[in-house]
């Protein structure tokens, strides 16, 4: 499977272009209650403020997964999508970020190093629960070290290929990040998907959430935003890659046990 940064944000800017618009709608969302978030110092202070903080960042960093994964399926993004975190799984989304949140702290207290290699083996835990909803939060962490191991540094790799787009948004106060953040995101849930089908063998752009999934609380935020009704459904598939050369066997239709030899041969002269 290839890694090369060049490839995989080819795909990436391929994949978030054509839905910019929307996409930079959401981002400003997310840049917004982040800056808030991170503008108020109390955030980090106390255990309770912690688990604050994690009620709101887990559901939207679930949020932000589940928009890149699904418009990685080809699901048409809304501004609605900000709320799927806080919609579907939010107790597991929450969990989810506690328990990064208390092993990327223990693994900082060997220095800054191990907390960051840390911080890369839990980088796909969102996207395996946005991919398999019904996941335990602990087992996506262990699952995501498994996928990450051998990949840390590819994904570093990708990473550092946005430092440009980064220092743009900082230079832009936040502008360019409208249209770097989306691009960023796109790329890195494409890495995701190559990751996710080298280690199981099934296409990571496909199952988990779709739009057809919404509850009560969806059907309001979208007629609160006026998010469409008329969105095409997504079904979740498997998507095994069929061998090289693979053909559907043909369809046997059973013939009718009533049905007479000689009324056959008439139907065949009558037709031919």
């Amino acid at each position: 499977m290839d890694y090369k940064p060049s490839e995989i944000k080819l795909i990436g800017k391929e994949t978030f272009r054509p839905h910019l618009a929307t996409l930079a709608v959401i981002t400003l969302i997310f840049m917004l209650v982040n800056s808030l978030l991170s503008g108020d110092a109390y955030v980090r202070k106390s255990l309770i403020s912690t688990l604050i903080f994690c009620l709101i960042t887990g559901p939207l960093t679930l949020s932000s997964a589940m928009i890149y994964f699904r418009l990685s399926c080809g699901t048409k993004p809304q501004a609605t999508d900000v709320l799927l975190g806080f919609q579907k799984n939010f107790v597991s989304a929450v969990f989810l970020a506690v328990l990064r949140t208390i092993f990327i702290f223990l693994w900082s207290l060997l220095l800054v190093v191990p907390g960051l290699i840390k911080a890369y083996s839990y980088s796909m835990s969102a996207y395996i629960l946005a991919r398999e909803p019904e996941i335990d939060p602990n087992d996506a962490i262990k699952k995501s070290m498994a996928f990450m191991d051998g990949h840390k540094l590819d994904l570093l790799v990708l990473h550092i290929s946005f430092i440009g787009w980064l220092l743009l948004t900082a230079v832009t106060a936040g502008i360019a990040g409208l249209y770097a953040i989306p691009y960023m995101n796109a790329s890195v849930t494409e890495f995701f998907n190559r990751v996710y089908e080298e280690r199981t063998g099934i296409s990571g752009g496909s199952g988990g959430y779709g739009p057809s999934d919404d509850d009560g609380v969806g059907v309001f935020a979208a007629s609160f935003f006026g998010g469409g009704e008329d969105e095409p459904s997504f079904t979740p598939a498997g998507n095994v890659r069929k061998p090289e050369g693979f053909e559907e066997p043909p369809t046997i239709i059973d013939a009718d046990p009533d049905l007479d030899l000689d009324e056959l041969e008439d139907i065949e002269e009558n037709d031919f």
